[in-house]
């Protein structure tokens, strides 16, 4: 029993803020050394870059490029304030078409709850993931929103974002796995597998530039500071869903009674033109059972799984974690490496005893009673 009462423990309590470990300041406060673009519109003031187009209109979209490297797998954290209107974004992962003009993803930055924080591919496949959303898109280009990250009126009632005031993005991409945290609440998650090897501009990003954006059309001011970057030298391979939100293919437990897949709470909708709505339930176990719930293939020797657990009758909004709970939804990390183990709970690092890992495999308690959804798999120590 000492996993069941650890574990739920670990969801009910507060827990300190994580240390930016291992991230570096690429913005110094005062200059844009290290930063290029057009002079007419960036600079810095009181300590921030500043992207402007009140004095001269910006008849295209265009952006400051960080010149000091290429992300690939990586960790990014930093601020913006939208003072006005019109929209920004933070482009990475991307590349310059032509003199400031970038394609690649981009993160929304826009004074509007449900919209700022969804991802967009610049000069390419145009609108991507919608705030709330986990899509998946097959190598053809397909589209499809396979989970919910957090119900979209969930987090707008947060709120997770404040109009005209400092707001925090991270980033974190790992393989063709991409997830946007502002306000320290999940807005998307998407598994890329999108490639066309005649037109690349229109796949998926695989490593690129970083870039702040100014928006062509009405005049704007955009603010941004704390730039850090952490590049993940653990080399990610390409993530697939473990449980596919209908049913137990794919597991193996001799605890079957003790677990069934939950419809998903309320109806949707289609998105958006172009995109299908294939969202199944919530892994759910009834706590009555005495073994474990595991993958039926091994998964290797050293890989990361990340999924979303809920304790029933959960719906409280998580206290002073990097990681925020939506109706009870918290975020475990599990990684492992032959016989080591790390575990985090909502962004904070756990003592790897209470990982749900046995013998050097991940597998769910039986006797736990508790909702799952978005179980993703991620190889380590892959070569791109």
């Amino acid at each position: 029993m000492r996993y069941l009462f650890c574990a739920v423990a670990l969801l009910a309590a507060p827990a300190a803020r994580a240390a930016d470990d291992g991230f570096v300041t690429i913005f110094d406060g005062k200059t844009l050394e290290g930063w290029d673009g057009d002079p007419r519109h960036w600079s810095v003031v009181d300590g921030v870059i500043r992207g402007d187009s009140s004095k001269n209109r910006a008849r295209g979209n265009t952006f400051v490029i960080w010149r000091g490297g290429t992300l690939k797998d990586f960790e990014l954290k930093l601020e913006y304030k939208l003072h006005g209107g019109n929209n920004s974004g933070v482009q990475y992962r991307s590349k310059e078409i032509s003199k400031w003009v970038m394609n690649g993803y981009q993160a929304e930055v826009q004074n509007l709850l449900g919209k700022t924080g969804f991802l967009y591919h610049e000069r390419g496949r145009g609108w991507l993931v919608d705030v709330g959303d986990f899509m998946e898109i097959s190598r053809e280009g397909a589209k499809v929103v396979v989970g919910e990250v957090a119900r979209l009126d969930a987090v707008k009632r947060a709120p997770y974002h404040k109009d005209k005031d400092w707001n925090a993005y991270h980033f974190i991409v790992r393989g063709n796995h991409v997830i946007h945290y502002l306000g320290g609440y999940q807005t998307i998650e998407l598994i890329d597998y999108h490639v066309d090897r005649k037109n690349p501009l229109r796949a998926r990003c695989e490593s690129g530039l970083l870039a702040l954006q100014i928006h062509a059309g009405s005049p704007m001011t955009v603010d941004f500071r704390n730039i850090k970057i952490k590049h993940l030298r653990e080399g990610y391979g390409e993530a697939r869903r473990l449980f596919n939100g209908k049913d137990l293919t794919g597991w193996k437990t001799y605890d079957r009674a003790a677990w069934t897949v939950k419809p998903l709470e309320g109806a949707r909708t289609n998105p958006r033109g172009g995109t299908t709505l294939d969202i199944g339930g919530v892994l759910t176990c009834t706590g009555r059972g005495r073994n474990y719930l595991s993958p039926d293939k091994p998964l290797g020797r050293t890989y990361l799984v990340r999924y979303q657990i809920r304790a029933p009758g959960d719906t409280a909004t998580g206290g002073a974690t990097p990681f925020k709970k939506v109706k009870g939804w918290s975020t475990c990390e599990v990684a492992v490496d032959g016989r080591n183990v790390t575990y985090t709970l909502d962004g904070v690092k756990r003592n790897s005893r209470y990982a749900p890992v046995v013998r050097g495999t991940f597998a769910l308690p039986s006797r736990m009673r508790a909702e799952y959804r978005n179980i993703v798999v991620i190889p380590v120590g892959v070569t791109r």
